[in-house]
């Protein structure tokens, strides 16, 4: 059942299980495409002593074509909120790394609304998401923003295919980066959540130890 929902179960000797009641401890990996999120998540999970699942990015599996603007994005937006609720109520490991979560998804419909994908008259279903994903926002305990410079991510994604119906662009690129900026500026002087930000130039080894060494005091302190 997992594999169906996109989800993908720890390997390795880890047993840990979440206490009865208790919550999964979530945490999103944030950043423009090619930012390298999914490398580092890739590494994380074998270095943190604790059982896992990975969300992975559900926006690629869309039936929805990306034109239709809102529709994607609520498509979008409930398919990652109900892989939640299930990981929630049905599996019992004690970490979720989500793959571009709530914050990726509210980055990418501002820059829609930015780019004026969005019209007037859908303003009020715009808003609709938006409420929806913030409302949600509580269910993530942490998250890893991988800021990268443009011009290393205009270079990568020119060796880059992209899923048929993505077009990815300078200047949308820099949008979404304004977007991410903007969402992840308002979390830090609000408080709401963690954050932990990484130098998608650098090294992903490096970014992952750094990852994982934040995540073991956080889990630690929870104890």
């Amino acid at each position: 059942m997992p594999k169906k929902l996109g989800l993908s179960n720890t390997k390795g000797t880890r047993k840990g299980t979440r206490k009865n009641g208790s919550k999964p401890f979530i945490i999103e990996f944030a950043g423009p495409p090619k930012s390298g999120k999914t490398t580092i998540i890739e590494r994380v999970k074998y270095q943190i002593p604790y059982s896992f699942t990975i969300v992975k990015e559900v926006s690629l599996d869309s039936p929805v074509p990306k034109n239709k603007t809102l529709k994607y994005m609520e498509w979008s937006a409930n398919e990652l909120i109900n892989k939640l609720i299930f990981i929630e109520e049905m599996i019992k490991k004690e970490i979720i790394l989500v793959d571009c979560g709530i914050i990726s998804q509210l980055a990418l419909l501002e820059a829609f609304k930015q780019s004026n994908k969005v019209n007037d008259r859908e303003l009020v279903f715009y808003e609709l998401i938006k409420n929806h994903l913030l409302l949600n926002l509580k269910r993530e305990d942490l998250v890893v923003y991988v800021r990268l410079d443009p011009e290393v991510e205009i270079q990568r994604i020119k060796h880059y295919k992209f899923p048929k119906g993505v077009i990815i662009n300078e200047s949308s690129l820099k949008v979404f980066n304004q977007s991410y900026e903007r969402i992840i500026n308002n979390i830090i002087e609000e408080k709401s959540l963690r954050v932990i930000i990484v130098n998608g130039n650098e090294d992903p080894e490096s970014n992952a130890n750094l990852v994982s060494q934040e995540i073991i005091k956080i889990m630690r302190k929870q104890k």
